[in-house]
């Protein structure tokens, strides 16, 4: 696990890198960059939620 780390941290700094770079070169309203810029922290966050486990697709809550 620990081996895999520096290359997830080198991978992440890629694509940070490469999104900042994409993203300065929008043209697009003062709105939609705020908006898209934290785009891919909610996904992130979403992602990371239904791999843990802690949010699931079928809430079991519904059915009690």
């Amino acid at each position: 696990m620990l081996k895999r780390k520096p290359l997830a941290l080198i991978l992440f700094a890629l694509a940070g890198a490469g999104y900042f770079d994409v993203f300065s070169q929008i043209s697009a309203e003062p709105f939609l960059k705020g908006y898209l810029a934290v785009v891919p922290i909610q996904v992130g966050v979403l992602l990371y939620f239904f791999w843990t486990g802690r949010l699931t697709p079928s809430s079991k809550k519904a059915h009690d």
